[in-house]
C-alpha cells in the first residue's frame, strides 16, 4: 500500500531533500513538497519502493532529517482508516448507505454482520 512507503517531513526544499537522500545511498521513487503559503509552512513527502525502506531511513536518521542546519521533524505516513461500506438489506435485498440504521425501502433494521458492498 503506497501511504506505508511515505516519510513525511516538515518542511525542507526539495532538492535539499534528494541531496540527503542520495548521500545516504537511499532508493526512493518520489520526492513531493506541499507548501501552504498562507501560513509559511509545507511537508514533504518522500515516497519509497518498501515500507521496510521508509521505516529503515527514519531510524537511520532518527526521527530527524539534520538539511542545511534545520532539523526536520520526520515520520512514517500511517494507514489510512478503511472506507466504511454500504449494506445490503437481508429481506428485501436493496443496498442502503453505511449510516443508514434502516432499510431505506422496508424498513428492516440493519443486521449486525450484514453483508456489505463497497
Amino acid at each position: 500500500q503506497w501511504y506505508q512507503r511515505r516519510v513525511a517531513i516538515t518542511a525542507g526544499k526539495e532538492s535539499d531533500i534528494r541531496r540527503k537522500l542520495v548521500d545516504e545511498r537511499m532508493r526512493f521513487r518520489d520526492i513531493r513538497v506541499i507548501f501552504n503559503k498562507a501560513n509559511q509552512s509545507g511537508t514533504a513527502f518522500v515516497e519509497f519502493y518498501s515500507e521496510a525502506e521508509a521505516a529503515r531511513w527514519v531510524r537511520h536518521n532518527r526521527g530527524m532529517l539534520k538539511v542545511n542546519g534545520e532539523h526536520l521533524t520526520m515520520d512514517l505516513n500511517k494507514p489510512l482508516a478503511a472506507p466504511k461500506k454500504d449494506w445490503v438489506c437481508e429481506p428485501c435485498g436493496e443496498k442502503n448507505h453505511y449510516a443508514r440504521e434502516s432499510c431505506y425501502s422496508c424498513q428492516s433494521e440493519k443486521q449486525e454482520g450484514t453483508n456489505t458492498r463497497k
